[in-house]
C-alpha cells in the first residue's frame, strides 16, 4: 500500500467518523425541532400515589435533606412540559429549611449518576430576584429569565450542594421573604414568565396551541447540554452512592422517559419521505462524484430495491420505526427496530434485501441475452444488482452475510461475536485496498474505532444472566453499575443498554435452526452464481474485482510452478503466462526473457498445428517487447508463415500487420496503407459485433485515405463503423461518432455532422462538445455558447483539462462579442492560476499536438492554441514543450 493509498484510506476513514458524529448532532437538533411544548401545572398530590420506584429514589435524597435541617412539606405533582404523547407526570417533594426560608425540590434525576439519582434544587426568594442553586443539571434547563438567578453548585453530594447555595444566600444585601404565601406568588409569577421570555429571546414560539424551539433555539439548547456534558465528563464522581437498588430505580425511571419523548418525537411519514429525498440527494451528489452520471441512476436504483426489500421485510414481521435513507459513498440503509425478533425474523429481514437484488440480476441478465435491442441496459442492470447483492453478502459485520453469520453462528456468544467483529473490520480494510476501494477501506477503519466499545458489550454480556427471568432492561443496567473500571456516563449506559437489548431479548437459534439459517445463507449466495454460471458473467465479475489486487501484488512463484510443469507444453504455458504478467506489469526486459525461455520450449514440442501456434504466439509476443530496431525484421519475417494460416487463426496475421503500420518507418504511404487494409480484410473475415481492433483500423486507414486525399475512400471506412453502431454500448457508440463528425466539419458539412450526433444523442462529454463546434462552424455561436455551458455545469465530472477545453472552446465561440468573450478569458485565467504549471504546460503541449497534426480536429487545436495564448502569463510556457507524452488523461 504506498503513501497516496493510505492517506485517501484515512481520509475515508475521518471522513465518515465526521459524519457519523455530525449526522448524530443533526438527528438530535431535528428530534428538538420536532417537540411541542406546554405551560404545565403544578398540584399537590398525596404521596402514598407515588410509584414504588420513584419513592425509592426520593427517599433516600429526602433522608440526607433532614440531616441538614430540612423539613419535608409535601408532595407534588407536575404535567409534562411536552405536549401529547405518553409522557408521565413528574412527582417531586418538597421541603423548607425554616432558618434560611430555603425550599429544596426533590426529583428523579432526568440523567441519574451514581450519588446524584435525585435531582435537588434550592430556591431562595428575596425581593428583587430568585436565587436557585442546581447540582449538574443546569445545563439540562431550558433559559432562565432574570427574574432568577441560576448557578450550578458542580458538587459532589447534596453537601457541597447546600454548603454552596449558603455561600450564594450570605453574599445577598437583605434578607429572604419568609412568607410562604409571598413566597408561592412569587414562583407562579415565575412560571408565567417562561414562555413569553423564550419568545422575546428567540428560543421558542408559538405554534398553534403549543410551543416549538425555534432552529437557533433548538441549536443553543443542543450546544449547552453538549459543552454541559463535556464539563461534568471532566468533575470528579460523586461522594456518595445510593443503594443499587435506588440507582437501577432512577435509571429505568429515566429510561422509560426517554423512550416516551423518543415515541413523543418519532418521524411522521412526510418526515422520513423528507428525510429519504434529502439523503438521496446527497447520496446522489457523492455518488457522482466518484462515478459518471451514466451509472449513477443504476447504482442508486439497485441499492434502493434492496433497501426497500429489507424495509418491506421488516414492516411485515413487525418492525417499528422504519426508514430507508441513502449514506453518501456508503450506499442505502433501511433501519428499524424489534428487540424481541427471532433469527428466523431476523433472516427473512437479512434476505429480503439481497435476495431479490440477486434474483433481478438473474433476469435481467438472461433477457440480455434475448434481447439485443435492450442488451446494454439489461446487463449494466444485472451485473451492478449482481456485484452489489453478492458483496452484501460478504460474511462481515455489519453487512447482511456477517448479521446472519453472527445471528446463526455467534448468539449467546459474547467474545466469538467480538472475534467476529474484529475480523470483520480487518477483513473489510483488506477487501478495500485489494479492490482499490479507499471509501470500504476507510469504513473499515471507522468500525475499528469502535473495538473498545465493542470489548466493552462483550465483557458485559458475559456476566448477563441469559436465563435469570428478570426485565431485560433492568438486567443490562445492573451489569453495568456493578461492571469493574471506569463507570459510563448515563447517556453511554442508556445506549449500551438499548444496543444490546435485541441481543439479549430475541431468541437464541438452536443446532438445527443455526444449520438451518447458514444452509439458506449459502444458498442464497449459491443460486444466482449457479442459474448464470453458463453466461460467464459470474467469472467475469470475479475477474474483474480481483484484477486490482494481482495487480499490486508480487509475481507469483513462476520457478516453482515450472518445477512443477513435467512437458515442454506444460513448461511452455508456464513460461507464457510469466511473459504476459510482466508484459502487463510494463516490464520488457523481464517479458522478453520468459518468452524467450517459452520460445525454446516450443523447439521441444511435436511438429503439430498445437506446437506450431504457440511457436508463432511466441515470436510475435518477442518482437512486441522488442525494440522498433529488433522488432521490424521480426514482424517482416513471420508475414509468409502467417498468410498462410487457416482463416479461424489468421488474427495473428492482424496483429502483425497492424504493427508494422508503427514500426516500418521506411515503408511509404502506399506500402502502410495496403497493410493496413490487409489487416482490415483479416478483422472483417472473424468478425465479431465489438471488435474494436476493426473499428480502430478502419478509423486510421480513413484518416490516411484523407490526408492523401482520398476523401471518398475514408468517408466509406467511417461509414462502415457506423452500421456497427446498433450493437455497441453508447460509450463505444460515441467513440465512433466523434471521428466521423469531425471528417464532416473539416470538409465543410457542419449540417451532416450536427445531424449525426443528435440522431444518436452522443452521450459523452467529448460528444457534446463536438456538436458544440458543429454549431460553430455553422455560425450558431449562441447555441454552441449553451451547451458547453451546460457542460460546465457538471463540475464533479470533469477534469481540469477538460474544464480548460471548454473554457477555450468557449472563448473561439463567444469571438466578435468582446463581453462575453473577455468573460470566458478570465474563467480560464483563473482555471490555470489553480491548476498548477507543470499541469497548464501539459494541456498547451497536447493542444499544440492536436494544432500541429493532420487530423480532422487540427481546427480545434488552432483555434483553442490561438485562445491560450491570450491567457495572462501564458507567453512564459511559450517554448516550453515537455517530452512526455501529450495524451489527455482519461
Amino acid at each position: 500500500m504506498n503513501d497516496k493509498t493510505f492517506l485517501l484510506i484515512s481520509a475515508a476513514a475521518l471522513g465518515l467518523w465526521l459524519a457519523f458524529v455530525f449526522g448524530r448532532i443533526v438527528v438530535y437538533w431535528l428530534q428538538l425541532l420536532r417537540m411541542r411544548f406546554q405551560p404545565n401545572e403544578t398540584a399537590e398530590a398525596d404521596r402514598a400515589s407515588m410509584p414504588v420506584d420513584v419513592a425509592a429514589v426520593l427517599d433516600q435524597a429526602g433522608a440526607r435533606l433532614k440531616a441538614l435541617d430540612f423539613e419535608y412539606q409535601g408532595t407534588w405533582l407536575t404535567a409534562p412540559l411536552l405536549k401529547g404523547g405518553d409522557i408521565e407526570p413528574t412527582w417531586s417533594d418538597l421541603y423548607l429549611h425554616t432558618g434560611s426560608a430555603t425550599q429544596a425540590s426533590v426529583q428523579v434525576a432526568e440523567a441519574p449518576e451514581p450519588g446524584l439519582s435525585a435531582a435537588v434544587s434550592f430556591t431562595t426568594c428575596y425581593p428583587d430576584r430568585i436565587v436557585a442553586t442546581e447540582n449538574r443539571r443546569l445545563h439540562l434547563l431550558f433559559p432562565i429569565p432574570p427574574a432568577c438567578d441560576g448557578q450550578d453548585a458542580l458538587a459532589t453530594g447534596i453537601e457541597g450542594h447546600w454548603a454552596s447555595h449558603r455561600n450564594r444566600m450570605a453574599a445577598m444585601p437583605g434578607p429572604a421573604i419568609a412568607s410562604p404565601e409571598e413566597v408561592d406568588r412569587r414562583v407562579r409569577e415565575f412560571r408565567a414568565s417562561l414562555f413569553p421570555f423564550w419568545r422575546e429571546i428567540g428560543f421558542m414560539q408559538p405554534v398553534g396551541d403549543a410551543w416549538r424551539l425555534t432552529p437557533g433555539g433548538a441549536w443553543r439548547y443542543l450546544r449547552q447540554i453538549m459543552a454541559g456534558n463535556r464539563r461534568l465528563a471532566a468533575l470528579p464522581p460523586p461522594a456518595d452512592e445510593e443503594d443499587l437498588e435506588v440507582r437501577l430505580a432512577a435509571d429505568l425511571h429515566a429510561w422509560r422517559a426517554s423512550e416516551a419523548i423518543n415515541r413523543h418525537c418519532a418521524m411522521s411519514l412526510r418526515s422520513k419521505v423528507l428525510w429519504f429525498v434529502a439523503s438521496a440527494i446527497l447520496g446522489t451528489a457523492a455518488m457522482v462524484f466518484v462515478n459518471s452520471w451514466e451509472t449513477v441512476p443504476l447504482i442508486l436504483g439497485v441499492l434502493l430495491f434492496h433497501e426497500f426489500g429489507h424495509a418491506l421485510s421488516m414492516r411485515a414481521v413487525g418492525y417499528r420505526a422504519l426508514g430507508v435513507l441513502v449514506l453518501p459513498f456508503l450506499g442505502a440503509v433501511a433501519i428499524g427496530r424489534k428487540e424481541d425478533a427471532g433469527p428466523w425474523e431476523k433472516l427473512a429481514v437479512l434476505l429480503a434485501g439481497p435476495l431479490p437484488g440477486l434474483m433481478l440480476a438473474v433476469v435481467c441478465l438472461r433477457l440480455g441475452i434475448a434481447d439485443p435491442e435492450h442488451r446494454d441496459l439489461l446487463n449494466s442492470i444485472g451485473i451492478m444488482a449482481l456485484v452489489i447483492n453478492l458483496f452484501n453478502l460478504l460474511p462481515f459485520t455489519p453487512l447482511d452475510g456477517g448479521q446472519m453469520v453472527d445471528t446463526f453462528l455467534f448468539s449467546r456468544r459474547p467474545r466469538l461475536r467480538l472475534a467476529f467483529f474484529i475480523v470483520s473490520t480487518v477483513a473489510l480494510v483488506a477487501v478495500g485496498i485489494a479492490l482499490s476501494a479507499p471509501v470500504l477501506a476507510g469504513a473499515g477503519v471507522a468500525l475499528s474505532f469502535g473495538i473498545p466499545a465493542a470489548l466493552r458489550r462483550m465483557q458485559l454480556l458475559s456476566r448477563f444472566p441469559f436465563d435469570s427471568g428478570e426485565q431485560p432492561m433492568a438486567a443490562l443496567l445492573e451489569c453495568l453499575h456493578t461492571a469493574p473500571g471506569r463507570r459510563l456516563p448515563f447517556a453511554h449506559r442508556l445506549r449500551t443498554a438499548q444496543m444490546l437489548l435485541s441481543q439479549v431479548c430475541g431468541r437464541a437459534p438452536s443446532v438445527l435452526e443455526s444449520l438451518g439459517g447458514l444452509s439458506a445463507y449459502l444458498a442464497a449466495v449459491a443460486l444466482p452464481i449457479g442459474l448464470l454460471w453458463d453466461t460467464g458473467t459470474p467469472q467475469e465479475v470475479f475477474a474483474h474485482l480481483v484484477r486490482p489486487a494481482a495487480a499490486s501484488h508480487q509475481p507469483p512463484d513462476w520457478r516453482g510452478q515450472l518445477a512443477h510443469a513435467a512437458t515442454p507444453p506444460e513448461r511452455w504455458q508456464v513460461l507464457w503466462n510469466a511473459g504476459q504478467w510482466y508484459e502487463e506489469e510494463d516490464d520488457h526486459n523481464e517479458a522478453r526473457q520468459r518468452y524467450q525461455e517459452a520460445l525454446a520450449e516450443t523447439d521441444l514440442m511435436p511438429a503439430d498445428e498445437s506446437g506450431e501456434l504457440k511457436r508463432l504466439d511466441t515470436r510475435i509476443a518477442l518482437a512486441r517487447v522488442s525494440g522498433p530496431d529488433e522488432a521490424l525484421p521480426s514482424y517482416l519475417e513471420l508475414l509468409p508463415r502467417l498468410r498462410e494460416l487457416p482463416a479461424a487463426e489468421r488474427q495473428r496475421l492482424a496483429e502483425v500487420l497492424e504493427a508494422l503500420y508503427w514500426v516500418d518507418g521506411r515503408a511509404d504511404a502506399e506500402e502502410r496503407s495496403k497493410r493496413l487494409q490487409e489487416a482490415i480484410a483479416v478483422r472483417e473475415s472473424i468478425h465479431s459485433p465489438e471488435d474494436y481492433r476493426l473499428f480502430d483500423d478502419r478509423l486510421r486507414l480513413a484518416r490516411h485515405f484523407d490526408a492523401n486525399g482520398d476523401t471518398a475512400g475514408a468517408e466509406k471506412l467511417l461509414l462502415r463503423n457506423l452500421e456497427a453502431l446498433s450493437t455497441l454500448h453508447s460509450d463505444s457508440a460515441a467513440w465512433l461518432l466523434e471521428p466521423t463528425a469531425w471528417f464532416y466539419i473539416a470538409h465543410g458539412r457542419a449540417g451532416d455532422a450536427e445531424r449525426l450526433l443528435s440522431a444518436h444523442a452522443a452521450p459523452r462529454q467529448s460528444g457534446q462538445q463536438t456538436l458544440a463546434w458543429a454549431y460553430i462552424a455553422q455560425g450558431r455561436n449562441g447555441e454552441a455558447r449553451e451547451l458547453l455551458a451546460q457542460q460546465l455545469k457538471e463540475k464533479r465530472n470533469k477534469s481540469e483539462w477538460q474544464r480548460m477545453q471548454i473554457f477555450l472552446d468557449l472563448v473561439h465561440g463567444s469571438a466578435g462579442e468582446s463581453e462575453a468573450e473577455a468573460h470566458w478569458l478570465q474563467e480560464a485565467a483563473k482555471l490555470k492560476d489553480t491548476m498548477g504549471h507543470d499541469t497548464f504546460r501539459g494541456v498547451r503541449s497536447y493542444i499544440r499536438h492536436e494544432a500541429e497534426s493532420r487530423d480532422w480536429e487540427r481546427m480545434r487545436g488552432m483555434a483553442r492554441l490561438e485562445a491560450i495564448k491570450r491567457l495572462p502569463g501564458a507567453e512564459d510556457d511559450a517554448e516550453a514543450r515537455p517530452t512526455t507524452s501529450c495524451k489527455a488523461p482519461a
